[in-house]
């Protein structure tokens, strides 16, 4: 049976990385692909084995490619059509992958990867009204195998998602906006024993977004945890720049 890390406490965990989003039409429909590199980097230290120890782990986390599609609401528009259209109800499906390129020793308790795919099919329903701009979102991570942790294969159930989102348009480019999430499931199995852990957690998080010129934004995100039943209970403060890259000739 693979050593037990107990008491742990983690330090600062940071993140970075490069993406890239694409939008394009498909049959008709708004639909956007886009990939996600992570870098990360930290420390946690504990009990392990009933001796003290600590470790830092900095490297690549397994990346992410994401497709998703509109399939009823706003049709697929060019760049001026879109600068014109309003939004109703959209409702859409997409499509996750979680890649095994991170970081990965099998014989660490800890690692930044997960030597393993996972995939999360999810749905997507927004409204607008006004100002203000209504989102829910549900979907279901399913995982492949780790044939190899520490000697022993680990099997993970599906974790079922949940989340809604409600922003409010400050100006034209500035939105402040709230969301929830509940998450449920996920309990591992390690050589076919149950962990006995499941998740059935609840996060709250707020999003500040401010336009620094006409295709430039920052934005800064904080969240929390409501309900922990399982799992890291953590909070979260982000700086996130985006810029957007649109042919204005199309």
């Amino acid at each position: 049976m693979p050593a037990a890390l107990v008491n742990r406490s983690l330090g600062p965990i940071n993140s970075t990385g490069a993406g890239y989003f694409k939008s394009f039409g498909l049959l008709g429909r708004m639909a956007n692909a886009s990939v996600f590199v992570p870098y990360t980097w930290g420390s946690i230290q504990g009990l392990l084995e009933g001796e003290f120890a600590r470790g830092t782990r900095s490297g690549l986390a397994d990346s992410r490619f994401r497709f998703t599609m509109n399939l009823a609401g706003a049709p697929a528009l060019r760049f001026r059509e879109f600068a014109k259209y309003r939004q109703k109800t959209n409702f859409g499906v997409g499509f996750t992958l979680a890649a095994p390129t991170g970081q990965y020793d099998s014989n660490r308790l800890i690692n930044l990867g997960t030597n393993r795919f996972a995939f999360k099919p999810e749905f997507g329903l927004s409204h607008s009204r006004g100002k203000w701009l209504l989102e829910l979102a549900g979907g279901i991570w399913l995982f492949a195998s780790n044939d190899n942790f520490q000697g022993s294969v680990r099997k993970q159930d599906p974790i079922g998602s949940l989340q809604g989102h409600v922003s409010y348009r400050l100006s034209r480019r500035m939105w402040v906006g709230f969301d929830a999430n509940f998450f449920t499931g996920g309990q591992a199995q390690l050589d076919g024993v149950d962990s006995g852990l499941a998740l059935n957690n609840s996060r709250f998080g707020a999003t500040f977004s401010i336009p620094l010129r006409r295709r430039h934004s920052i934005k800064f995100n904080y969240s929390d945890g409501v309900l922990t039943r399982a799992g890291g209970d953590f909070s979260t403060l982000g700086v996130a720049y985006q810029f957007v890259w649109l042919g204005l000739g199309r």
